[in-house]
C-alpha cells in the first residue's frame, strides 16, 4: 500500500499544471533490501534526520544490540572431572527502557583444549548462586577451539549479578585449558 503526498512542483515556468504533482512516497516502511550502499550517499542518515524515538531496540538487528561486556585472556588449567571455579565477573541488569543495559541474553565465547585429543573440556557458566550451569560449552581437541552460544538472563531481577565460570575434564588425570573468554550482552 502506498500513500500519495501532493507536493507543488518546483519546476520553473512555463508550468501550467492546475493540480499539484503527485509523487508516491512509501509511508509504511522500506522494502527489504531497498537501501543499498550504492543508493545511500555517505552521511545521508544523521541524527538530525531521525526523529527522537524512531529507532528502537525492537527495530534494530541483533548485531546492533550486542556489546562486548567483558573479556579475559588469562590461560587457566584444571585436572579433574568436577567443576572448578576459574573466573568470576559481575554484570548489571536494568529494567527495559532504563538508561543502562536491559540484558536479555549473555553470549559467551571461549577457547578450550585438552592435553589429550579425545578428552572433553567443558566450561560452565553459573549465575549468582545457582548450582546448575545456565550453559555448558565443550571441545574435545588438543588444539584450542572457540565455542560459543547464548543463554537467557531475562528472568533475572534488576540489579547486580555474579557470573562464575567453571571448567572440568571428562577424564580424571588429564588437564583441560581455557585461554580466552569473552562475554557479550544482548539487549532486548
Amino acid at each position: 500500500m502506498m500513500a500519495v503526498i501532493y507536493i507543488r512542483s518546483a519546476r520553473p515556468a512555463p508550468h501550467n499544471h492546475s493540480e499539484p504533482d503527485q509523487i508516491p512516497v512509501v509511508t509504511l516502511g522500506i522494502a527489504t533490501g531497498a537501501v543499498t550502499t550504492e543508493r545511500l550517499a555517505d552521511l545521508a542518515v544523521s541524527t538530525t534526520k531521525i526523529a527522537d524515538g524512531a529507532v528502537t531496540l525492537t527495530k534494530a538487528h541483533d548485531a546492533l544490540k550486542t556489546i562486548l561486556y567483558v573479556g579475559d585472556e588469562t590461560e587457566v588449567s584444571v585436572t579433574g572431572i568436577t567443576y572448578v571455579d576459574i573466573k568470576t565477573f559481575q554484570f548489571s541488569k536494568d529494567s527495559p527502557g532504563a538508561n543502562g543495559l536491559s540484558l536479555v541474553t549473555l553470549i559467551p565465547r571461549a577457547e578450550l583444549r585438552a592435553d589429550t585429543s579425545g578428552v572433553t573440556a567443558t566450561i560452565g557458566f553459573f549465575v549468582d548462586s545457582e548450582a546448575t550451569p545456565r550453559l555448558e560449552l565443550s571441545a574435545n581437541t588438543s588444539d584450542y577451539t572457540v565455542v560459543s552460544t547464548g543463554f537467557s538472563v531475562s528472568d533475572l531481577a534488576v540489579g547486580t549479578h555474579t557470573l562464575t565460570i567453571k571448567l572440568k575434564a571428562s577424564t580424571t588425570g588429564v588437564a583441560v585449558y581455557n585461554r580466552m573468554v569473552e562475554i557479550y550482552g544482548r539487549q532486548g
